[in-house]
């Protein structure tokens, strides 16, 4: 620590500096602040509660198309089935009818087959030679005949099986897929100190040429020096009279007098923006005073190190 401390300098105690804070514009512009906040987390809240809620009825919506897309796939499957049953019916009649064609063609053979084979059994077991023999000789052609339709069934003989084909290539790979698309948030919240520093854009045309339109004419009588000179919200003009007994003049839009306040050598005024208020400049008495433009009273009044002449404001700073 240094043997010689410096003096502070410009150091006001914390009653001075906080005795008007609560009619200040910084309490002020700290509650806006908050109560911008506040909305906007609201406005948030009120935005998830219904994301949650979208996620909901998103859920339902693409329960309801799966359940379309199986009904649409059962549908198709069924179609599929009735096409198939169809070809097995009409396939499994004309395979029957053949087989039945030809289990009718081998038991006439058999038949035949066995006839023969019966006589020349019996002539064997009990005929001579001679009936044997000529027996023989004649059912010969009927057997080669026999014979060679045998060679041919059994040489064109085909049985069927019937059999699903593709059954195991049949493959879905996908019926969709849950895709997430972001939504970009439509609540915007600005800091209040950002709102403030930001100039909305002049769209007006510039002004190219100007008219006299109408002449304020002040009361006789008094000494005026006019030195400050401002228009508040609703179009009320605020005059400042630089003078030992001078005022602040307050006339309406139509050039009407509304009231004048008792100031010492007012000098300079200037409206602070978005509010009913308004500061003046008091620069013999080192001060500024602060006007409520509305009621047109005055209000806090605050001293100033040095004589302030001209002013303009905002809702933070005053220079």
């Amino acid at each position: 620590m240094p043997l010689k401390h410096q003096s502070c300098q410009n150091v006001f105690p914390l009653e001075h500096v906080s005795k008007n804070v609560r009619n200040s514009a910084v309490l002020n512009d700290t509650l806006d602040a908050m109560d911008s906040a506040s909305k906007t987390l609201t406005g948030l809240m009120d935005g998830t509660n219904n994301n949650i809620k979208k996620l909901e009825d998103d859920e339902q919506t693409i329960l309801r198309e799966l359940k379309n897309v199986k009904e649409n796939l059962v549908k198709q499957i069924d179609k599929l089935e009735e096409k198939v049953i169809k070809e097995l019916s009409s396939i499994k009649k004309e395979k029957e009818i053949k087989f039945k064609r030809n289990k009718t063609e081998i038991g006439e053979l058999k038949a035949k087959v066995q006839e023969i084979h019966e006589q020349v059994n019996f002539l064997k077991e009990h005929g001579s030679n001679n009936q044997l023999f000529l027996a023989m000789r004649q059912q010969e052609k009927k057997i080669q005949s026999i014979d060679v339709r045998v060679k041919e069934m059994t040489s064109t003989f085909v049985g069927a099986q019937l059999a699903l084909t593709s059954i195991h290539d049949m493959k879905i790979d996908s019926i969709g897929s849950v895709e997430e698309t972001p939504l970009p948030c439509a609540i915007k919240h600005i800091p209040m100190k950002l709102k403030q520093a930001q100039a909305k854009p002049d769209n007006s045309n510039p002004i190219t040429s100007m008219q006299w339109k109408n002449q304020l004419n002040l009361p006789f009588g008094t000494d005026y020096t006019l030195t400050g000179i401002a228009i508040t919200a609703d179009d009320s003009l605020l005059l400042c009279n630089f003078d030992n007994n001078g005022n602040l003049y307050t006339y309406s839009s139509t050039y009407a007098f509304k009231s004048e306040l008792p100031l010492c050598y007012p000098y300079d005024v200037a409206v602070i923006p978005n509010t009913e208020k308004a500061v003046v400049t008091l620069p013999i008495n080192n001060s500024i005073q602060f006007i409520d433009t509305a009621k047109a009273v005055l209000g806090n009044k605050v001293s100033t190190e040095e004589s302030c002449y001209g002013v303009c404001a905002n809702r933070i700073t005053y220079i």
